[in-house]
């Protein structure tokens, strides 16, 4: 099993209504600065859709996006394009929380969003297989991304401190996991510096 689809979401907390009309402009900004990994291509506003995508900033090699899926808002990172370094399932998913924590961070920084309360938990994250040829939502798939993901999880929050739950939903549905960490690891700033 080697899936390279990837996406990693940190959830908001508290999970606050950031309107598009301030992330748009932000986003575009992010484009004119190169303010987070990857080539940054353009904005798409999905925000009408109800629990839907939200605003997303379209990169080639991935897009981010102020998430509403799941009814739990977040910083979602959706890897949609192969690592040039031959990356493990665990490396490749410490690249992606990487880039996923920069831009929480850049995010919680904006002056723009300074009164919205915009802040993102370091101590969780959800993590979606979207190969699902490669990562099946069923108990070969989780089998098979049991090790690496713990792997992972060790090297972010320390060896054995986090659980993790799986979405046992519907089978045709992307393997989802959600980790969490025993303990509150700071800030994404925090925990960004750690990594």
């Amino acid at each position: 099993m080697d899936p390279y689809k990837l996406g990693i979401k940190i959830f908001l907390d508290p999970p606050v209504d950031v309107p598009a009309e301030l992330l748009i402009p932000i986003f575009h900004r992010w484009i004119q600065n190169g303010a987070v990994e990857g080539t940054l291509i353009d904005v798409a506003d999905y925000s009408h859709v109800p629990g839907g995508p939200g605003v997303m900033l379209v990169a080639h090699e991935a897009h981010y996006g102020l998430d509403q899926g799941g009814g739990r808002p977040g910083m979602l990172y959706n890897r949609k394009r192969p690592y040039e370094d031959g990356l493990a399932l665990d490396g490749r998913l410490l690249a992606a929380v990487r880039a996923t924590l920069r831009a929480c961070v850049q995010l919680e920084s904006e002056p723009e969003l300074a009164g919205t309360g915009l802040s993102f938990d370091a101590g969780s994250l959800e993590l979606v297989f979207f190969d699902r040829l490669l990562a099946p939502n069923d108990d070969k798939g989780r089998a098979a991304t049991q090790a690496p993901v713990g792997t992972f999880l060790d090297t972010v929050w320390g060896k054995g401190a986090w659980q993790l739950a799986d979405d046992e939903g519907d089978p045709r549905h992307a393997l989802t996991l959600l980790a969490r960490a025993s303990d509150r690891p700071g800030t994404c700033a925090e925990l960004l510096a750690r990594l």
